[in-house]
């Protein structure tokens, strides 16, 4: 097998180098918090039911990630008698957790605010 060729000088992408974009006249913008919507558990179970539908385990697992990152973490898994490094362990690529796992965390959902 061929080794791929990379450029000696890597390129480097700026803020300062990107253009500037203006909207056009009339056009209203309104704030997005996507951590607000993170923390709606009904947005939140649409969205583990639409991951068990499709048959998605990792989208399954990346939608328990985000609500979890959109709380307090610590708080609510302490309450779960649940440990952090597990919680990491459920929701790395490629995981696996026991069902026991996931149920506890999607109680820790239901549980919150």
């Amino acid at each position: 097998m061929d080794k791929r060729k990379t450029l000696k000088k890597q390129r480097h992408l700026f803020v300062k180098d990107m253009p500037i974009v203006k909207l056009k006249k009339g056009v209203k913008v309104s704030a997005h918090d996507p951590h607000e919507k993170l923390k709606d558990k009904d947005f939140i179970y649409n969205a583990l039911l639409e991951c068990l539908k499709a048959g998605d385990s990792q989208a399954f697992l990346d939608v328990i990630d985000s609500y979890y990152q959109a709380m307090n973490k610590s708080k609510t898994l302490d309450n779960l008698n649940l440990s952090r490094s597990t919680y990491y362990e459920a929701v790395k690529k490629k995981a696996n957790p026991s069902l026991n796992t996931i149920m506890k965390l999607i109680k820790g959902i239901s549980k919150a605010g």
